[in-house]
């Protein structure tokens, strides 16, 4: 095409150079010869003959001429610039709209430079962006379209161009091409890697000027592709996500047990595994670009998917102490574990994941809750388990009711007291005969058979709490004697007994609590402490409990294994997970579809995360069955203000004896006296004073 239009350029340029010569003499002849030809009209007449002309569609061509021989004549002409300019517009929209968008940008350029005006300039610009935009729809790029990808580093253009479209100039970044017919090719042989541009750039002989721009991507790399999570030889659980991240210039396919993922350069990518089976297990990445390069990475890990189990060693889960601070040993069962918490601090962790506890507590009376956490290197986490550990240094104490004032030989009888702490042990004669678990006891107590009569029965009470403090030694004393002559069931001096004899003496009173006629004991409201209870917790010493937003108040959430239904799928061991068998010789056999999972390759099983309950415990270190428990901010844990405590001394009770009333002594019969003659140890009173 180019050749074609050098030839017509030549052409042309003989025949204006034959014309000119022709045209010279013709004007020499015209010169001698005399003239007789009508003659010029004038500007005003070619503004009538113009006016006239372009009234009618078929001769506005014409008419329009007719006006710019006027305006060569006579530029200022009046009414000439606007009739000329509203010619020029009607004819350069109907060109437009014809789709004849080359002639009329030529028009319009021809009607600028003679009327230059703003609406012309506009019309001029309208035109010209038409008359490209139609060049551009004209010239096809057939290869490559869009985004084109590279292996060897080189790739071909190619388009074509719609008949009748006559060009001047065609190149791609700023190589001329040559066109065969309509069509042109191109080789480009690029060197660097990643995207680049290519730009085709034609023009036609009237001068407008097209652009178009397209977008490779040159690939012949292999990607590169680095896991970010996981080393050979890791310990990872049954549901692993595995993470890596990639570097290609183009979009890259992650494979890796079946699953695959499309991955961006420079970004990290995550594919989710599940492993069917527990222990050494080795897998594939296969890692390919939009090019087909690919690249492989073996992987080898352990699979470990079950959880850590405790043993606490017999122990139980409920301990108590006497001291301020105390050890506790426990093991955790677990070929890889990992750390072990207690109270969300990690331990150290001993040989056969044996962990020692040691801990410390300001609190002087009261239960506190800990718990325990483990969590193996696959990330398996052993259900949390709650540890109740009480450090108590107050000494029991002991307040008994009424004692008799003498007991019979073989007489049973009971003694009921109080005790200011839960959970004690209550020893008579040495010997443990009562394990409480409230504050109150009944206590049986026998005086034995032939007791001498006369003689005085002793007994040793021994209280001890649950962590071994001892409590004052409770001595109790009681005179034996022998049945009421009379009544038969009292007991007696001299035969009656003091119901019968009606008369009794005084003595000082013998109760093992009393002092100068008065009860001490341990108050009760303060605990002993003498100080009021706190205003803003009760004396509880604990905040209000509030609801677990994690577990919102059940203690319980959703097993994340089994989604809440407590069975999960895993591959037939007898199939292999394919759900047919093999048969022994292969070769003419049919196989036969596995029985074990009716061909599904896959059973159902209890999740081991939850036991199949679909719910594990709340992970939330303070969650208690669902509330938030923590020590009051008023108290600071004491449960006591600063205030003295309004119902007792100090922290001690006192109260009258139940014995002597308060008065430190009690009424006894004579012993040497009858109602047969005058006593005289006691004068014939009855009473017998000491």
């Amino acid at each position: 095409m180019i050749s074609h239009s050098s030839n017509f350029s030549r052409t042309t340029q003989m025949l204006c150079l034959v014309g000119g010569v022709v045209a010279i003499g013709i004007a020499i002849v015209i010169m001698i010869t005399p003239s007789n030809s009508p003659p010029e009209k004038t500007a005003i007449q070619y503004l009538e003959d113009g006016r006239r002309l372009v009234a009618s569609p078929t001769t506005i061509d014409a008419g329009i001429e007719e006006l710019f021989a006027a305006q060569s004549l006579s530029p200022h002409l009046s009414g000439l610039e606007s009739t000329l300019q509203a010619s020029l517009l009607s004819r350069v929209e109907s060109l437009a709209a014809e789709g004849r968008t080359s002639e009329a940008a030529i028009l319009a350029e021809r009607g600028f430079a003679a009327i230059n005006s703003p609406i012309m300039a506009q019309a001029l610009e309208t035109v010209q962006l038409a008359a490209r935009e139609s060049l551009a729809k004209r010239i096809q790029i057939t290869e490559p379209q869009g985004r084109v990808n590279l292996v060897r580093g080189r790739f071909e253009v190619k388009g074509r161009i719609s008949p009748g479209v006559a060009l001047r100039t065609f190149s791609i970044d700023g190589t001329s091409i040559p066109i065969i017919a309509t069509k042109f090719q191109h080789w480009i042989y690029p060197s660097e890697e990643g995207p680049r541009q290519i730009k085709f750039v034609a023009t036609n002989l009237l001068g407008i000027t097209v652009s178009k721009t397209i977008t490779i991507v040159v690939d012949s790399k292999k990607p590169k592709n680095k896991i970010l999570n996981v080393t050979d030889g890791q310990v990872v659980s049954q549901s692993f996500t595995l993470r890596g991240i990639v570097t290609d210039t183009t979009l890259v396919n992650v494979s890796a047990l079946g699953s695959t993922v499309e991955a961006t350069s420079d970004k990290p990518w995550e594919i989710e595994l599940d492993f069917h089976s527990e222990g050494p297990v080795s897998f594939e990445v296969v890692t390919k670009d939009s090019s087909g390069l690919e690249i492989s990475q073996q992987i080898r890990v352990i699979v470990d998917g079950t959880a850590p189990v405790l043993d606490d060693l017999g122990l139980g889960r409920k301990r108590a102490f006497g001291e301020s601070s105390g050890t506790i040993e426990l093991r955790i069962k677990d070929a890889n574990l990992k750390t072990v918490r207690w109270d969300g601090k990690n331990l150290r962790l001993r040989k056969d994941g044996l962990v020692r506890i040691n801990f410390s507590q300001k609190e002087s009376l009261g239960w506190v809750t800990h718990r325990l956490e483990a969590l193996d290197q696959a990330g398996n986490a052993m259900k949390p388990v709650q540890f109740r550990v009480c450090v108590d240094q107050t000494i029991p104490t002991l307040r008994c009711d009424e004692v008799p004032q003498d007991v019979l030989p073989g007489e049973k009888w009971t003694l009921k007291g109080i005790l200011s702490e839960e959970q004690c042990s209550i020893s008579l004669d040495g010997a443990t005969k009562l394990k409480t678990s409230g504050k109150t006891f009944t206590l049986p107590i026998q005086v034995p058979e032939g007791f001498p009569v006369g003689g005085r029965f002793r007994a040793r009470i021994d209280v001890q709490d649950r962590v071994g403090n001892v409590a004052d030694t409770l001595k109790i004393e009681l005179p034996v004697a022998q049945p009421c002559n009379d009544c038969g069931t009292h007991q007696e001096s001299l035969g009656k007994c003091a119901s019968c004899l009606n008369a009794a003496g005084d003595k000082a009173c013998d109760w093992i609590s009393c002092e100068k006629g008065m009860i001490v004991s341990s108050c009760e409201t303060c605990g002993g402490n003498g100080k009021k209870a706190c205003v803003q917790c009760g004396g509880t010493k604990f905040e209000e409990p509030r609801q677990c937003a994690q577990c919102r108040g059940s203690g319980q959430i959703r097993c994340v294994t089994c989604q809440g239904n407590g069975r999960t799928e895993v591959s037939c061991s007898q199939c292999n997970g394919k759900g047919w068998l093999v048969p022994a010789f292969g070769i003419g056999q049919t196989r036969e579809r596995c029985r074990r999972c009716n061909g599904h390759g896959r059973l159902t099983k209890r999740c081991r995360q939850c036991g199949g309950d679909g719910q594990r415990a709340c992970p939330v270190q303070r969650c208690e069955n669902g509330s938030i428990r923590q020590s009051c901010r008023s108290c600071r844990g004491t449960g006591s203000g600063n205030s003295p405590c309004p119902n007792c001394d100090r922290g001690r009770i006192k109260t009258k004896c139940p014995q002597c009333k308060g008065t430190t002594r009690i009424s006894q019969h004579c012993e040497t006296c009858n109602d047969s003659r005058r006593c005289q140890q006691c004068q014939g009173t009855g009473r017998q004073k000491r």
